[in-house]
């Protein structure tokens, strides 16, 4: 097997234009593994404000979320000719990137520069700032 690529999803343009980049990346060597992983962020703080049942619900809305914005990634890729894997976690997205990426032995990582979550003055979100800064392993911002 030829190099591991890890695409982050968020379903924001960024991250859109992170897939097509990794897509001709891969055209150009066939013999490449591409996972997409989509992190769904917990909410936290709203434990006295909701009920139990309300979070749960809305942990599941966001990992289902998670999971769509993952596969409509994979569609893509696929759309291409170039098949992929699909990774969905939950919890601290920066975190749960660099951590796949270190276990799976992937050789770099692909994500937009800012995501779902960002500001639109800032150059670089805190996620992909994050990821660049903790990878085990080089990454490529798509912007």
């Amino acid at each position: 097997m030829g190099y591991k690529i890890l695409v982050a999803s968020d379903g924001s343009d960024n991250s859109r234009r992170a897939v097509e980049y990794a897509a001709r990346l891969v055209a150009r060597n066939r013999a490449v593994k591409v996972t997409v992983i989509s992190v769904a962020r917990m909410v936290t703080g709203l434990e006295s404000l909701l009920a139990p049942e309300s979070l749960v619900a809305l942990a599941e809305a966001s990992v289902e979320q998670a999971r769509r914005v993952a596969e409509g990634a994979r569609r893509s890729l696929e759309e291409n000719g170039i098949p992929a894997e699909v990774v969905v976690e939950k919890g601290d997205p920066a975190e749960i990137i660099c951590d796949l990426a270190e276990k799976g032995n992937y050789d770099f990582i692909v994500m937009g520069m800012r995501g779902s979550g960002g500001f639109k003055g800032v150059e670089a979100g805190s996620v992909s700032r994050r990821v660049v800064k903790q990878a085990s392993c080089p990454v490529t911002l798509v912007r």
